[in-house]
């Protein structure tokens, strides 16, 4: 049995068990003010990796959206000092996490539903929560690895000995670093890092209705693409907010 993480002393770790998930626990916990800046939910899982981290935020809604990319930046950084030289790690618009192609989980970004609106972007919100998951190995799959190309996991990846705990304990400093990152230097060395692996910069590809090269975020985290017909298209990242922490029925 695994023992608890080792978390950065501003961190305040809150484990939880199967029927609840992190993300919805975050933010009712922020949202009735049991939980605030620094609480850090994970779950105690050890085929999926799940945790996320509730914020206060001193700036707008819109500027606060680049938190999720904060995320998939820490999140990568913390993937590569855990696991073995060939496993790759690249971001997938609006926010899978690609492991060697192949889709092993996502970040997700959650805030009040209150704050939507024609101003609602420019106010700064109470709480804001990020959140990812990631899959360890798939228990219920049958068949080799690989064989559902779309999906994959660290283990079939060649990754089986990192466990839960050396990947919360290599993200939960480093998303620390990079918050503190984008408070003294701005949004800008957390975009280099982020462009760096996001799929679509070498190569043009389909994003919902347009074609085209990833040439970055935007300031309120949203895609910017240059389409196949040469000009510059922006996707915003709103319609991708988990309002309130409810996920919409799939």
């Amino acid at each position: 049995m695994l023992t608890d993480p080792q978390l950065p002393p501003m961190f305040t770790g809150h484990p939880i068990k199967t029927p609840d998930r992190v993300l919805p626990f975050a933010c009712s916990g922020a949202a009735a003010g049991r939980l605030g800046a620094g609480d850090f939910i994970w779950a105690r899982n050890t085929t999926q990796i799940e945790c996320a981290l509730v914020l206060e935020p001193e700036v707008g809604l819109a500027r606060s959206l680049q938190m999720a990319v904060v995320m998939e930046v820490a999140l990568a950084e913390a993937l590569g000092s855990v696991c073995p030289p060939q496993v790759s790690v690249e971001f997938r618009w609006p926010g899978l996490i690609l492991v060697n192609g192949g889709i092993a989980g996502s970040v997700r970004l959650a805030a009040p539903r209150q704050k939507a609106g024609a101003h609602g972007f420019e106010q700064v919100p109470p709480w804001l929560v990020i959140a990812m998951n990631l899959d360890l190995k798939h228990p219920d799959r049958h068949g080799e690895p690989g064989d559902l190309v779309e999906r994959t996991s660290l283990y079939e990846e060649g990754a089986g000995e990192v466990d839960r705990n050396a990947v919360l304990e290599a993200l939960a400093p480093r998303l620390l670093a990079w918050i503190h990152t984008w408070l003294e230097d701005g949004f800008r060395p957390i975009h280099e890092q982020w462009l760096f692996r996001a799929e679509g910069r070498v190569a043009a590809m389909k994003f919902s209705d347009f074609s085209g090269l990833v040439l970055g975020r935007d300031e309120a985290a949203g895609l910017v693409l240059k389409t196949d017909g040469g000009a510059v298209q922006i996707l915003p990242y709103h319609p991708s907010i988990v309002w309130d922490g409810v996920e919409a029925a799939q």
